[in-house]
């Protein structure tokens, strides 16, 4: 038999495969289950044939046959009706001579037959399962459905004889299908279903009086109604049509093609769309069957079988005609179930994508090349110079710029309107496969060389697509694979340096990344607005004393001292730099940012080395003596501020720190007009006398020297600082206004801290002249305080003499304490007798030995539990 096809999205799915002839007989039914096949044929005879598949290298399928055994019914030259394996209970079901017949599906022997009384003969039957258990069903769910005239007749497969339900009809069906609780019986005018738990029977569909023949396809049964057939689901509800060429005479379904034979062809429908795809001319009536993965079809002498095309044989059929989407579907319901499907799911979906790629569909050709995770390298291979240079992949001969240009001029003369839509077709191809590679991009992937094409093919798509330089830069400093010397030489070509310096950057050459940024700040290299200052700074700030870190550190101070010191100033090393490198190195960019350093390093740092403090205190000096000098010249650099400020840090720092040489930065300030700095060294010095020789005899701040004398906390330094700034107050010249004689700043001294200034010594240094009158109040101040003081020293003897007496009373009292061992006394620890052994007694009175109170926590009474280091006393006692 030869096979034709048609229909737009039609292909071979079938051969016809001659199979054997039958020994004797005709041909009357056939039923198959796996790799056996039944026969029965007009003299009451089964024939079981295996069925072997081979496969040849090319993919091409042939059976193999060979009969394995016969039996007979013995009713003589009686046909074999209807044939159905049931292979869940390895029995083979047949009607011949108007009996039921139960059969071995292995051996063919004769387990059990039915058969009606009077005579009635068994015109047809049909198998199902009747269970009100959900899932796993037993044997004892399997049941026949046996017709007998018009009657229906349900028992159970395992006791045939036992009819359970029984139903009288209006008229005879021509045959019957049980799906899904339901018998679906076929009559020449409509299709009937009849529930069989309930016993409802309701009309399916109304027929044009042609044979019926009904299958079930999946969850859905087939009634076939002259050229059409309708497709219902359980609810039997709007059902889908199936067009044929002619009425049918028998159906055969395999996931997901519709076999039904026909007067002289076979017609293949896919049941997905139920599109005709394949029609098989035939010259003889034939019975068509099958279970399982196989297909049979049978004349009246011979057998023959419907063998598959390979799945990928048709899928690539296809593929080949641009039915991308019908071969997608075809595979995908039928190979599902395959062993090889994931292999042949990458093979296929490969295909699938190369079809569409050459048919300029590029959308739908990336999602393929994505779903069958192909090596993209060998898609990047049709896009010239997006692959590595060293990639072992060679570039393809044909490029997607050529596919473009040979579908789109299709012999048409060349002209400014197809040129652009080549140009916008490859600008879609181009940004698709962009997309693609941003999906299936993973850095992470061990396989190096997929991702770094992958990568550097991204680069050069983002910037031929001219995609923003913050994208493009981005991509190049995150994470990725980019082949270095392939995009460097790339984007040299387009001068684009800034992205070199980050790509070499992210791969740790900071010597190369480091020379183009020093480039672009100083302008040997111009790449738009980026100077590289910032990325510089970012990197030195990290690394350790090296050669690398003071040669690039150096141009960057120059561009912009504040940020480059952040290169010195960075708390990211793992090992800080040495303070005395960094101060000579920075000596030559002036004091600046020598005092900016050692601030990060005294403040940051927590550094309290002498020599730092000392040299920060002196940058502070010179700069603010700098600044005194311009003020002094009248310069308006002094006048906006500098020096107030300047000089508060110097005065704040000079209070703060402990650890500059005082005397060596008063060297440089004794002399100066810098009294306030002069008056902070003497203080930390110890030398009094000289601060409020300043306070009174320069700024002429008396009350500031009073208060500075005050806070000395040495009480006899701070009596004798008060008689001297007495002695430098009395040195004031007298104003007229002055009555008493005496400097207003004296009075003031005297009224406010007379508790300090001794009465007698005052006197001493008050003119003799001065009547007492003037200085009355100071008196009757200081003879108050004196008094007081004299009292309090009183009530202090006289607490300290009681202490004194208790403290020797007590101590009388534990001397005169005594503890008396006899031969009774035990140890309070291990509880022994003391004996003669050497013992200590507790202030309560409690004995141990002494061997015993070295083990335990002696301050703790065995006894009692009074902890001695807690409570030294007994309250009670006290």
């Amino acid at each position: 038999m030869s096979s034709s096809s048609r229909s737009s999205a039609s292909f071979r799915a079938f051969d016809v495969e001659t199979l054997f002839p039958i020994p004797s007989g005709r041909i009357t039914a056939v039923a198959s289950h796996k790799d056996a096949l039944y026969v029965g044929t007009t003299d009451g005879q089964v024939f079981m044939y295996e069925i072997e598949e081979i496969q040849s290298r090319s993919g091409e399928v042939r059976w193999n046959t060979r009969q394995q055994l016969q039996t007979t019914f013995g009713r003589g030259r009686k046909n074999v009706e209807q044939m159905e394996v049931i292979g869940q209970l390895g029995q083979l079901i047949a009607i011949c001579d108007g009996t039921l017949w139960v059969l071995k599906m292995n051996t063919l022997e004769t387990i059990n037959q039915f058969s009606l009384p009077k005579g009635a003969p068994v015109q047809a039957f049909c198998s199902g399962v009747l269970s009100k258990r959900a899932g796993i069903k037993g044997l004892s769910d399997y049941h026949l459905c046996v017709l007998s005239k018009r009657k229906l007749l349900v028992m159970k497969i395992l006791s045939i004889n036992t009819v359970i339900k029984e139903y009288t009809l209006a008229e005879t069906p021509t045959n019957l299908l049980w799906h899904a609780g339901r018998i679906y019986m076929g009559h020449r005018k409509h299709y009937m279903a009849l529930n069989v738990e309930s016993g409802d029977l309701i009309t399916v569909h109304q027929t044009r009086g042609s044979d019926p023949h009904m299958a079930v396809l999946n969850d859905e049964v087939l009634l076939c109604d002259g050229h059409q057939g309708m497709l219902y689901n359980l609810t039997l509800s709007e059902p889908k049509p199936i067009e044929f060429s002619q009425s049918v005479h028998g159906i055969v379904f395999r996931h997901p093609y519709l076999v039904t034979l026909q007067k002289n062809q076979l017609e293949v429908h896919n049941v997905l769309d139920r599109s005709l795809i394949q029609t098989i001319p035939s010259s003889a009536s034939y019975h068509l069957t099958g279970q399982g993965s196989r297909m049979i079809l049978a004349s009246s002498s011979h057998v023959y079988g419907l063998v598959a095309v390979p799945l990928k044989q048709q899928v690539n059929e296809l593929l080949n005609k641009q039915f991308v989407n019908e071969a997608i579907q075809l595979f995908e319901a039928a190979g599902k179930d395959r062993e090889d499907f994931d292999e042949l799911k990458t093979d296929i979906y490969q295909d699938a994508a190369w079809a569409l790629f050459s048919h300029l569909d590029f959308r739908r050709a990336f999602e393929f090349f994505r779903r069958s995770d192909a090596d993209p390298r060998t898609v990047l291979a049709r896009f010239p110079g997006l692959l590595p240079s060293d990639c072992e992949v060679r570039q393809a001969e044909i490029t997607v710029s050529m596919l473009v240009t040979k579908r789109l001029q299709k012999g048409r003369p060349d002209n400014a309107e197809i040129q652009a839509k080549i140009k916008t077709k490859i600008q879609e191809a181009l940004a698709t496969l962009v997309r693609y590679l941003e999906e299936i991009r993973d850095p992470q992937d061990p396989n190096r060389a997929k991702q770094e094409a992958i990568d550097t093919a991204l680069l050069y798509l983002y910037v031929d697509l001219g995609l923003s330089r913050k994208h493009i830069n981005n991509f190049a400093s995150n994470e990725n694979r980019i082949h270095l010397k392939d995009a460097q030489t790339y984007l040299t070509r387009r001068k684009m340096w800034y992205t070199i310096a980050l790509l070499c950057c992210y791969r740790r050459k900071y010597n190369l990344a480091l020379e183009l940024y020093r480039k672009l700040g100083t302008n040997e290299l111009q790449d738009g607005t980026y100077v590289g200052l910032q990325e510089t700074i970012n990197i030195l700030k990290t690394l350790d004393d090296c050669e690398v870190l003071w040669e690039y550190s150096k141009w960057t101070l120059r561009k912009d001292l504040e940020r480059g010191m952040k290169i010195f100033c960075s708390t990211d090393r793992r090992i800080p730099l040495a303070a005395g490198k960094v101060l000579e190195f920075l000596s030559e960019f002036g004091s600046t940012p020598r005092q900016i350093y050692l601030e990060f390093l005294i403040n940051e740092r927590d550094n309290k080395d002498e020599q730092y403090h000392t040299k920060l205190a002196l940058l502070y000096l010179d700069t603010t003596q700098a600044l005194v000098k311009l003020k002094m010249q009248g310069s308006q650099e002094a006048e906006d501020g500098s020096l107030g400020r300047v000089r508060r840090k110097l005065l704040d720092f000079l209070t703060s720190s402990k650890h500059y040489n005082v005397a060596t930065v008063l060297a440089r300030v004794r002399g100066t007009v810098l009294y306030e700095e002069c008056i902070v060294l003497y203080r930390n010095l110890g030398d009094h006398q000289l601060a409020v020789s300043i306070l009174v005899e320069k700024i002429g701040a008396y009350e500031r020297a009073e208060k500075y004398c005050a806070a000395i906390e040495d009480a006899e330094v701070r009596d004798e600082m008060f008689l001297f700034l007495l002695q430098l107050l009395l040195r004031l010249p007298i104003k007229k206004s002055d009555v008493s004689g005496l400097s207003q700043p004296v009075l003031h001294l005297l009224r406010t801290y007379a508790r300090y200034l001794h009465p007698i010594r005052v006197l001493g240094l008050l003119p003799k002249e001065l009547p007492l009158s003037y200085v009355h109040s100071y008196l009757r101040m200081a003879m108050q305080e004196s008094q007081h003081s004299l009292h309090e020293a009183q009530v202090k003897s006289s607490l300290m003499k009681t202490q004194h007496i208790r403290v020797k009373s007590d101590l009388m009292t534990l001397r005169n304490r005594s503890v008396t061992v006899t031969s009774n006394s035990r140890c309070a620890v291990c509880g022994k007798h003391i004996g003669d052994r050497v013992f200590a007694a507790y202030p309560t009175g409690t004995l141990v030995h002494f061997k015993c109170l070295k083990e335990t926590d002696n301050e703790v009474d065995p006894s009692t539990g009074r902890d001695f280091s807690k409570y030294p006393f007994d309250v009670s006692e006290t």
